[in-house]
């Protein structure tokens, strides 16, 4: 367990973020660090032995499209880089 793991880009329509958990879950692939809907014994060793914080949930929104409303015309579009402590856990 914990041996090796995906990164997987999602890019939902509409939703909810926990929607993304419940589906890569459902088809055998869960959210390290989720304690909900993922594997307690993975998360286990990967806080154990690759540092993973104990809080972390590595689901990452990295970029958000809002469409444009009366009070933004233009929309809203807002980006993040991967936290520094994932980053290091997918090097």
């Amino acid at each position: 367990a914990g041996k090796s793991v995906s990164v997987v880009l999602a890019r939902p329509k509409s939703g909810r973020w926990h929607q993304v958990r419940q589906h890569l879950a459902q088809v055998g692939h869960p959210i390290l660090g989720d304690s909900t809907h993922g594997l307690s014994r993975t998360n286990r060793i990967w806080r154990e032995k690759r540092g993973m914080l104990k809080e972390r949930v590595c689901l990452h929104l990295a970029q958000v499209d809002l469409p444009p409303t009366e009070y933004t015309p233009d929309g809203i579009q807002a980006s993040c880089s991967i936290p520094p402590d994932m980053m290091a856990m997918i090097e």
